[in-house]
């Protein structure tokens, strides 16, 4: 029979990985600035989606939708010709400035702790 912190570890584990059917609002708009407050909002199924573009001698332009896929992770990107940040999360209003990458770095430390717990 298992121990009462292993079944504990094993629900708070479970619950990091499931995503739920239910949707998520998203901020909503092309080619807009950081001001995410006054956007529109959308209901999405599979999260959200934030991609930040800033080419080389050009003004930074921010895209926000719908994700196509669920996820919790940011990609960045560059080089000569400049740097581009792309953002997907699983929670309301999450691809507003940078929280998706703290939604993302939350899920990393729990699962950390998680992790070495079950090590004890």
């Amino acid at each position: 029979m298992k121990k009462p912190k292993e079944i504990l570890v094993y629900c708070v584990m479970f619950s990091l990985l499931v995503q739920y059917a239910d949707s998520v609002t998203c901020y909503s708009c092309h080619d807009c600035d950081d001001g995410y407050q006054s956007q529109p909002t959308v209901e999405c199924l599979a999260g959200c989606f934030k991609e930040t573009n800033t080419p080389v001698g050009e003004r930074t332009s921010i895209h926000r939708r719908c994700a196509a896929r669920p996820g919790n992770k940011c990609d960045h990107a560059s080089g000569t010709t400049g740097e581009y940040y792309q953002c997907v999360c699983t929670s309301d209003y999450c691809n507003a400035g940078n929280t998706a990458k703290a939604h993302l770095a939350l899920i990393c430390v729990t699962m950390t702790f998680v992790y070495s717990y079950m090590l004890l």
